[in-house]
């Protein structure tokens, strides 16, 4: 008998069972149960929502022999194979990434990061079982990073595109920045009518002078769809510095790929892109690359990079003066005067654009809206702000977090793994105050700013991944490791659990391609010179004109027995309106009785005509 054991304990550690059972078994249980869910959603039974009808379908005993199955294979692989090639511990990485990425798929943001969470854990013990000399060959990690960017980049551009197509942008932003375009390139001017509800430009409102470099390709293509495919290649573009900041910091192989990923999977710089188009999109790849360029000491391309981030927006310059303290602190050599210097003249600048927005422009009003929470009167203006926070710190600290402002920082943050917070060099966090300044102070007054859907997160989310990197360089190769698989397999989750339900816009416009197009067709009816008043939805498919105006609340009043009007609406030429809104029918009778006429329409849409144009 006890040669019997020997003879069995022989057997099965030539097959490595007791070393690789465990992590044998569960890859072999996370393949089936990832097969079990794509059969399963073909069926139309979601695994998750409608659990109970997907265990009733489910056969237990034909999934413990799907997982036998598997089990045998992978063990006759581990004893056939010349090649000592880690198969079950890589399929255990792979197979329960790919099955948290399943759970995942249109379950919400907590239901990724319970799935992520869980899939980390068994690939961190596969980690653990890797054999010391494994390394993941550096072509395997660049084929994926790039095949991961494009992938992402493809899903950005088609759901966007889509989300537009079908009428989901409306004229905040996406109105204002396609007229403020078709202004650039008629006459190279900046001039919208539906920003301000006035004809100005739209450099009176933000100091974007970086649209000239984006001109000639929408001069080229004048369509929203060129603006959303600018927007997701900048976003995503800025994996390719980091890459280069990656690998000159000593990363390869698999960390080199688990960086990428990290970027790349990004809700915060992939769930932005669906607020129609904005200028901080190109925040991403600029400021990576100024990072990279201070990394190599490449200060001609680190002034220009820093230029080119100062012109996207006024508050830009944050992240510029930012960095440039941080450079000063850290770097040991006589180029650290660089990053006084960036920091000196960006502040400089913002100081300048700041006083010529408020005297001329909307500067005062930005301020109040964004900053108001730290102002003790609207006339304060910047300085103002500086004195207070400095005056009453406690009140400073006390908005960086609120109870609606805790989603965004896990939103956020846990992805990361907290890797931005794991250091003791106090410099560091110098590279954190864009996130906490932009996001969360400007958060708590102003919503928009703490949410990831929005615009506000593009350039803080590059320093927390920045910042990321530059702590896992301090720590044990190993920790390292094991922080960073987490945090990419958790980064793919949470991505796949938030920006998923987007495929409805894809699905939505290749179902209603026709409705579509004929609301397109119907609009174009409208002359070219004629000033209209629009529905926000419709108004980003009719704003290649001078004037046109968004149809919001401040257009409309109620009268004492309770009907709704438009105000003057003898301005306008043509009135743009949406059969979908309910607003259109409280105001139509008001319109007809004017003497309006109903100039053309569709199942979606109705134009009516100026009397005075009769």
């Amino acid at each position: 008998m006890e040669k019997f054991f020997k003879d069995v304990g022989g057997a099965l550690r030539r097959f490595e069972i007791p070393k690789l059972g465990f992590c044998r078994a569960f890859a072999a249980y996370f393949t089936v149960s990832s097969a079990e869910w794509v059969v399963s959603m073909s069926k139309g039974v979601d695994p998750v929502g409608g659990w109970r009808d997907y265990v009733a379908a489910s056969s237990l005993p034909a999934k413990l022999i799907w997982m036998a199955v598997i089990f045998v294979w992978l063990s006759l692989v581990c004893r056939l194979s010349e090649k000592s090639l880690p198969v079950d511990q890589l399929l255990l990485i792979v197979s329960s990434t790919f099955f948290a990425a399943l759970t995942a798929y249109r379950g919400g943001f907590y239901i990724g990061l319970a799935a992520g969470a869980v899939a980390a854990v068994f690939s961190v013990c596969a980690l653990s079982l890797l054999p010391e000399n494994f390394r993941l060959p550096f072509r395997i990690s660049v084929l994926f990073s790039a095949f991961f960017s494009v992938l992402t980049f493809t899903f950005v551009c088609l759901t966007t595109i889509a989300k537009h197509r079908s009428f989901g942008t409306p004229c905040f932003d996406m109105g204002i920045f396609l007229q403020m375009f078709y202004s650039l390139r008629d006459n190279f001017t900046a001039v919208t009518s539906c920003e301000r509800d006035v004809i100005m430009s739209h450099f009176n409102v933000h100091s974007s002078y970086i649209f000239y470099l984006i001109l000639p390709i929408f001069a080229l293509i004048p369509k929203a769809e060129t603006l959303l495919v600018v927007q997701a290649l900048f976003a995503i573009g800025g994996v390719v510095p980091l890459y280069l900041i990656a690998k000159n910091r000593g990363f390869s192989g698999a960390k080199l790929l688990g960086i990428c990923s990290v970027y790349i999977f990004s809700a915060s710089l992939i769930m932005p892109c669906y607020y129609s188009f904005h200028e901080n999109c190109l925040l991403p790849t600029l400021i990576m690359w100024m990072l990279y360029a201070a990394e190599k000491k490449k200060f001609p391309l680190f002034y220009i990079m820093a230029a080119l981030i100062l012109s996207v927006k006024e508050d830009a310059a944050l992240y510029v003066i930012c960095f440039g303290l941080f450079y000063f602190a850290d770097e040991k050599s006589k180029n650290r005067f660089h990053g006084l210097v960036s920091a000196l003249l960006s502040g400089v600048y913002f100081l300048i654009v700041m006083t010529r927005l408020t005297k001329y422009g909307d500067g005062a009003y930005m301020t109040a809206s964004r900053l108001g929470i730290l102002m003790t009167e609207e006339s304060g203006g910047f300085l103002g702000i500086v004195r207070n926070v400095l005056s009453d710190p406690a009140y400073f600290f006390s908005l960086f977090v609120r109870e609606d402002t805790l989603i965004f920082l896990c939103e956020t943050l846990l992805p990361l793994m907290l890797l931005p917070f794991i250091t003791s060099k106090l410099r560091r966090y110098i590279l954190i105050v864009p996130y906490v300044i932009m996001c969360l102070v400007i958060g708590a007054g102003y919503r928009y700013a703490a949410d990831i859907g929005f615009q506000y997160v593009f350039g803080p989310a590059c320093f927390l991944i920045y910042l990321s990197v530059l702590n896992l360089c301090d720590m044990p190769p190993k920790a390292a490791g094991k922080l960073l698989c987490a945090a990419a397999i958790i980064s793919l989750t949470t991505a796949v659990a938030l920006a998923s339900p987007k495929l409805d816009y894809v699905k939505d416009y290749a179902k209603n391609a026709d409705y579509y197009k004929s609301a397109e067709e119907t609009i174009a009816l409208i002359p070219k010179d004629a000033s209209v008043l629009s529905n926000t939805f419709l108004l980003p498919h009719a704003c290649n004109r001078s004037e046109i105006y968004d149809f919001g609340n401040s257009k409309i009043r109620t009268l004492p027995d309770g009907s709704t009007e438009i105000i003057e609406p003898e301005k306008y030429d043509y009135l743009l309106m949406s059969l979908k809104d309910p607003m259109t029918e409280k105001v139509s009778g008001q319109l007809l009785s004017a003497g309006w006429t109903e100039y053309a329409s569709d199942d979606f849409i109705i134009i009516y005509k100026n009397p005075s144009l009769a």
